[in-house]
């Protein structure tokens, strides 16, 4: 079968599921089954907390929905600071500029869901004309914080095959069934979310000034890089550059450069092939003693006290097989 007749199917199929008469069509089910959406439309993952973590600014194209299980914190978006609660709902509209301060409370999870905003639209399409222009206002419309209705969305989440395989890790496959009921929960999440009526805005200049920065930011973050040429690199001047980044993200480019390079850092150390000496510039520190300075700040321990933890992490986990 076709991938565009399938599809097809799918569509159909989706269609009168939600209108209650799925059992007249299981004829359209496919010869193979294998997860035809889980790539395409969506990922769906578990994000562990077991202490104090920040995650710098970022951005992507999916629609980001998160459930908080176990954790608080604070999410820092579009310029504004929203408390993340512990089983607290939260929506983040493509492309928008987001960050995270988070502390266990109990499990210390995170349960996440990227919609792929393009793909989406198309399976919206579905339902009848005016389906698109109708999502995407929706979006546009969308509000980050769901106090109503969040155990219901949390529980949709938590049923997707992606996280449901991650429990289950012996179950290898999905079936045509679970992914026709993976969209149709996406679609009934989607359908809540964008039923309210705090707009976020559009994306303007400020969020593409913004992607800019993080884009340069990033590409530079490894080397011994000043604001200068991160300005240079997003075409900005230097001072407009700071000011429209701590408006937007709440913190200064030196302290999101320094996360980037802690970040890389950790990954490093753990990795076994660098020393503390060799990390500190590899990762675009020029001094040592203000590296463990900012690492300590970053993680709450030295970098030798934090290789040598998650070493013995390691051969825990490992040595438990």
């Amino acid at each position: 079968m076709s991938c565009r007749i399938l599809a097809i199917s799918v569509k159909i199929l989706l269609y009168y599921a939600l209108m209650g008469s799925l059992n007249d069509f299981l004829l359209l089910r496919p010869i193979q089954e294998h997860p035809i959406f889980e790539n395409n439309l969506y990922r769906a993952f578990i994000s562990r907390f077991p202490d104090y973590r920040a995650v710098p600014p970022h951005y992507h194209s999916e629609i980001e929905i998160i459930a908080a299980s176990g954790v608080k914190g604070e999410m820092h978006l579009d310029g504004k600071s929203y408390s993340i609660a512990n089983n607290g709902v939260y929506a983040i509209r493509p492309n928008a500029v987001h960050s995270f301060r988070l502390t266990p409370q109990g499990g210390g999870l995170v349960y996440v869901l990227q919609v792929n905003t393009e793909e989406c639209g198309r399976v919206v399409s579905g339902f009848g004309q005016g389906g698109i222009a109708e999502f995407e206002y929706g979006l546009k419309s969308m509000s980050v914080e769901h106090p109503t209705g969040s155990g219901e969305i949390a529980d949709a989440i938590k049923l997707l095959s992606q996280i449901a395989r991650l429990h289950h890790p012996q179950e290898k496959t999905v079936s045509f069934q679970d992914a026709m009921g993976d969209v149709e929960r996406i679609y009934r999440m989607l359908r809540m979310l964008t039923s309210g009526k705090n707009s976020v805005g559009l994306m303007g200049r400020a969020d593409v000034n913004i992607h800019r920065i993080i884009d340069g930011s990033e590409s530079l973050a490894a080397s011994c890089t000043s604001r200068q040429e991160i300005g240079r690199q997003s075409a900005l001047s230097k001072f407009h550059m700071c000011r429209i980044f701590k408006r937007a993200t709440g913190m200064t480019i030196q302290t999101y450069l320094n996360e980037l390079r802690v970040n890389r850092a950790c990954r490093m150390l753990s990795d076994g092939t660098k020393n503390v000496t060799e990390t500190c510039f590899e990762c675009g520190f020029e001094n040592l003693s203000y590296f463990i300075q900012v690492f300590r700040k970053k993680v709450g321990m030295a970098p030798k006290q934090w290789a040598l933890l998650e070493k013995k992490k390691l051969t825990y986990i490992t040595g438990s097989f």
